[in-house]
């Protein structure tokens, strides 16, 4: 951090951060991580977590209501656009976290060594490479928004895999699985950042830019507390199942393919 900090071509327009802000965001996001992660780690991070996001939760409204302009604006969280964005991006590393987890875990209990479960999972770094030249072409040839719902399908279709994978024992679903969810990571996370800085005026975009990737951070927290909550008690496909689902539904629910 020092280093990049020194090295930073873009000067800091003053204004101090919002501390008080960002640490009552942190302490609601901690809770509902705690609380995806409670099935196995038992009843005191449940009511951890629950008393965490039942503080935070309120004090983040009403911190918001005080400070607008702090570390969530107001005008950023009520504009529709960037809320949507924000969820529809939000499922992406959801499901690359987990799968990022719950892969090598499946593959390990089957025997397998660290080489080959590596190995399964090299595809999905080459088409990690792909990725750049792909989301300037897709930005150019049908728009941001456009290329975040298709992330988000290509998300949902990467876990369904995913569960086939696990359920019938097919290695080779599982390298497909995470070749899906990269494609859409590298794809999903530039159109996000698109998306959601044309949504509001100049003078926003930083703090809309901030707000989707707080959201899309999130995502990753949960995605892993869910392999590591859910998955020993129901089970890797179950895990995998309740996250497309959920993927699903957090598109069709933010509204997203209509806004295009």
């Amino acid at each position: 951090m020092p280093y990049l900090w020194r090295r930073s071509v873009i000067r800091g327009d003053g204004i101090r951060p919002d501390v008080v802000g960002a640490a009552i965001v942190a302490v609601a996001v901690t809770g509902l991580v705690l609380l995806v992660q409670s099935p196995s780690a038992g009843t005191t991070t449940a009511v951890v977590g629950a008393v965490l996001l039942a503080l935070g939760v309120p004090a983040t409204a009403g911190w918001v209501r005080r400070r607008p302009d702090g570390f969530l604006p107001r005008a950023v969280i009520r504009n529709s656009d960037v809320v949507r964005s924000s969820l529809c991006a939000a499922v992406v590393p959801v499901a690359w976290f987990a799968l990022l987890l719950g892969i090598p875990l499946e593959l390990a209990e089957r025997g397998w060594t660290p080489l080959s479960t590596g190995l399964v999972l090299v595809p999905s770094a080459l088409v990690a490479l792909a990725c750049p030249s792909l989301s300037a072409i897709l930005h150019t040839r049908v728009g941001a928004r456009r290329t975040l719902a298709a992330a988000c399908a290509t998300t949902t279709v990467g876990l369904v895999v995913a569960v086939a994978g696990v359920t019938w024992h097919l290695p080779w679903l599982l390298a497909v699985a995470p070749m899906l969810v990269t494609l859409a990571f590298g794809t999903g996370q530039p159109a996000m950042m698109a998306a959601v800085g044309v949504a509001v005026p100049d003078e926003r975009r930083s703090g809309s830019i901030g707000v989707a990737t707080l959201c899309f951070l999130t995502g990753a927290g949960i995605g892993a507390a869910t392999i590591g909550g859910i998955a020993p008690v129901l089970g890797l496909p179950a895990a995998f199942g309740l996250l497309a689902a959920a993927a699903l539904a957090v598109s069709a629910v933010a509204g997203y393919a209509r806004s295009t």
